[in-house]
């Protein structure tokens, strides 16, 4: 498990790695920060992380806090790229009271994962493109 605070690139001080209600994650700050389209994707506050990643490593987890609709029109996603990948757009917004919802609130988390393709040194990109979401940890699966 990685922490999200264990980061070793942060792209801007819009990324707060705490606040006085919340240290164990990081989230977008101000709330009224804009929402960065898939085309604006390279001006948008990331993180980066350095890994290894082995034989049998199979998939990355990005685990976020569950949320309730944020902003009305507003969206909360994230993008995540691996090495020379493109990166791969999430939403972890799902309808106030179904299963979904429910079941991310029960276990503490909304998770999104990517498939790992590749072994060795990789750095992997979170872009934080929506305020109101909060990266609380990273998984690296295995076979």
């Amino acid at each position: 498990m990685i922490v999200a605070l264990w980061f070793s690139k942060v792209s801007t001080t819009l990324l707060k790695p705490s606040s006085p209600n919340y240290t164990d994650g990081v989230l977008l700050q101000p709330f009224d920060s804009p929402s960065y389209s898939s085309e604006h994707l390279a001006s948008a506050p990331h993180l980066d992380y350095e890994l290894h990643l082995a034989e049998g490593d199979s998939a990355i987890e990005i685990r976020t806090l569950p949320t309730l609709h944020a902003y009305e029109g507003r969206d909360i996603r994230f993008a995540v790229s691996l090495g020379n990948s493109q990166p791969e757009i999430f939403s972890i917004h799902a309808n106030d009271f179904t299963a979904e919802w429910r079941w991310n609130v029960l276990r503490g988390y909304a998770s999104r994962s990517i498939p790992i393709t590749t072994t060795g040194r990789q750095q992997l990109r979170i872009y934080l493109l929506d305020p109101g979401l909060a990266v609380q940890e990273i998984l690296i699966h295995s076979l």
